[in-house]
């Protein structure tokens, strides 16, 4: 037990295997400011990773600790890019780039410098499991760019709307864990994952609503697995190129308060489909006769109080 902070600096060397035998580090308050690091790692020319790891997942969880500027550090990609340290707000980890050690499995927050410390990087957020707009509303809080674990969209509940799936995913680039997408009747489509770059896997199955699962962004080395959806076609899988092509959008109105989750909803309102067909109605006599093709331009088409939500 320490009950102050521990520095380790300028050595020649020492390991910091500190692991078997410390277990209290840095709890008397009394004994250090209140923003001052339980430990502080720099200026060490013998430290490995092998050596560091566990001493750091242990402590980082208790307070502050610094790595930082010890010759000779690098660490390989298998000891980063699980992202681990995402999990760990209080580490501040650091090494520096050169010939001998050119990847940053961190942030590149210089040309020289690969670091957790970078606020404008992006935010790394524990693994999510989506269903009910509550969900949705806290990715939105967070702004998550990389998810430290996997990603599951799972029966989502009827007001979760395309907006705030946009809002929720579309800042995301890197999952260290899977892309799980089931069991959601009124999702039609994964454009509001269109950044993401990196994922273990992606599943995406019994969405009988889905007609595009594009991933454009998605390494092309990534497993997917896809199963009953039942109006999903090849070219508009994860990897397609192109959506479905018997989905088509043949007219667009324009109906106050209506996205297309309400709609979906409302269509067996018998008031509701008269005011569908009323919209319709509308733009069939706005349409201008004078081409044969029906290719004229046509005015903005309007429902019976018409707003500035749209739906199809």
């Amino acid at each position: 037990e320490i009950r102050g902070p521990l520095v380790v600096n300028n050595t020649i060397g020492l390991t910091v295997d500190l692991q078997p035998s410390l277990r209290v580090l840095g709890q008397d308050r009394s004994l250090r400011g209140p923003a001052d690091p339980i430990m502080v790692v720099s200026g060490n020319t013998a430290l490995t990773w092998v050596s560091l790891q566990a001493t750091l997942q242990r402590f980082a969880g208790m307070g502050r600790v610094v790595v930082a500027d010890n010759p000779g550090f690098c660490p390989a990609a298998a000891d980063l890019t699980s992202r681990w340290w995402a999990g760990l707000p209080s580490l501040s980890l650091s090494y520096t780039l050169s010939s001998a050690c050119s990847a940053c499995y961190l942030f590149k927050v210089s040309p020289t410098l690969c670091s957790t410390d970078c606020p404008s990087c992006g935010r790394t957020c524990p693994g999510q499991i989506l269903r009910t707009f509550t969900d949705l509303e806290a990715m939105v809080a967070n702004n998550c760019t990389y998810v430290a674990g996997s990603l599951v969209i799972e029966g989502l509940d009827a007001d979760v709307s395309d907006d705030l799936l946009e809002r929720a995913l579309s800042p995301v680039r890197e999952l260290t864990g899977d892309l799980i997408v089931q069991s959601n009747p009124t999702l039609a489509s994964l454009d509001s994952l269109r950044q993401l770059t990196k994922a273990r896997s992606v599943v995406v199955r019994s969405n009988p609503g889905l007609v595009d699962s594009r991933l454009p962004a998605l390494d092309r080395n990534t497993t997917v697995s896809v199963a009953d959806n039942n109006k999903l076609c090849p070219s508009a899988e994860p990897f397609g190129s192109a959506p479905c092509n018997n989905v088509r959008v043949t007219q667009v109105l324009q109906l106050a308060g209506i996205n297309e989750t309400l709609f979906l909803m409302r269509i067996s309102e018998e008031i509701f489909v008269q005011e569908v067909f009323a919209a319709l109605e509308i733009t069939a006599n706005s349409t201008t006769s004078s081409d044969p093709t029906n290719n004229s331009t046509k005015p903005p088409v309007s429902g019976p109080g018409a707003g500035t939500d749209s739906g199809s």
